[in-house]
């Protein structure tokens, strides 16, 4: 557990420093820039024994021949980018190690540049990333990581209105990984205003999805035959991260002023992905499409907070020490009790096994 421990406790320690305005490298966004570092390097040095799927990842690594840019349009490939993207890999090296660093660059590098560009509290929106977006899933599904690294893109071009550059990254993040066709809605949703007239009729919607969850996900399945055969519906008990999101949708109505068009863009996907979290009680994969979406949490989270109204400013102040005390005890609770699916924790190395 102990680089978990560097992984936070170094940025932490960093943030306690005053930082000059025209300090190049030591800037106000040093502590932000040095845990994404740490936590690429954790990514690019560990063990096939950390996270569940890599030593699957290395076996398919091994065992993949040279391939054309054509296989992209060949839809008998699941995932054809993936494969020609270990394919021309290869030609340079077949050094799995060096793969998952660059996998861990092109996933987490993104991330790290949007974050460090859209919120300016470093400590609550590392704790929200450890806490809410899919830290987990970085050391493990090495498709889906590359591919919710380009949803990053996909919100970029949103928010310049540039519709076929979104459609071809998100046709890219699909050759990586099916589920990134969820990428899709984000283009109307940061391009609508949802505001609190909208509270009942998506109460209701809510209360519909939560209700025929297995019906109406059921449906959504059989319209995708190759995800109907590989995932079934049974309880699997989520509902912890629901009452959380229903917690911080709620916080995102009430704090923020009606007029700041980028928080309400990002509540929008919030919004969004508390929907997708309804189903996710009944289905694991429901959970994985909310990935795309559960990311821009970290920077929606400090805008509200710098936008609050008047009458909730000591409030949004308070909110900043709790947000990010309970997500990095939360980290570690459930580092430590937690069921661990993906093997996570503890850490280990690749010099380790």
């Amino acid at each position: 557990m102990f680089p978990y421990f560097l992984l936070i406790g170094i940025p932490l320690i960093f943030s306690l420093f005053d930082y000059p305005e025209e300090y190049v490298i030591a800037n106000k966004r040093f502590p932000l820039y040095l845990f994404f570092a740490i936590f690429i390097i954790l990514l690019s040095i560990r063990s096939v024994y950390c996270g569940i799927d890599l030593m699957t990842y290395r076996n398919k690594f091994e065992s993949i021949d040279l391939i054309s840019i054509r296989s992209l349009f060949d839809f008998s490939i699941i995932e054809p980018g993936y494969e020609l993207f270990v394919s021309s890999f290869k030609l340079v090296t077949d050094n799995f190690q060096i793969f998952i660093c660059l996998c861990a660059l092109l996933s987490v590098a993104p991330i790290m540049v949007l974050y460090a560009k859209e919120t300016y509290h470093n400590l609550l929106t590392i704790a929200l990333f450890l806490g809410v977006a899919p830290f987990t899933i970085f050391f493990s599904a090495l498709r889906q990581s590359i591919a919710i690294g380009l949803s990053v893109f996909c919100y970029c071009l949103c928010k310049k209105k540039k519709l076929i550059p979104f459609l071809l990254v998100v046709f890219l993040a699909f050759t990586f990984h099916q589920s990134a066709l969820i990428i899709l809605p984000m283009y109307p949703l940061m391009n609508i205003k949802i505001t609190k007239k909208w509270i009942l009729p998506l109460t209701v919607l809510y209360i519909i999805c939560l209700m025929f969850n297995k019906r109406i996900f059921w449906f959504l399945l059989q319209m995708n035959k190759k995800y109907e055969s590989r995932y079934t519906i049974s309880n699997t008990g989520s509902y912890t991260f629901i009452v959380l999101l229903i917690f911080l949708t709620v916080y995102s109505f009430i704090i923020p002023n009606d007029d700041v068009d980028e928080i309400t863009r990002l509540r929008n996907l919030l919004v969004f992905s508390l929907l997708l979290q309804s189903f996710a009680p009944i289905n694991t994969v429901a959970m994985r499409l909310n990935y795309y979406y559960l990311i821009f949490i970290p920077i929606l989270i400090p805008k509200i907070i710098d936008n609050c109204k008047t009458q909730y400013k000591s409030v949004a102040i308070v909110s900043t020490y709790f947000f990010t005390m309970f997500f990095i005890l939360w980290f570690f609770k459930e580092a430590y009790t937690g069921t661990d699916f993906l093997h996570v924790f503890p850490y280990i190395g690749f010099w380790e096994a």
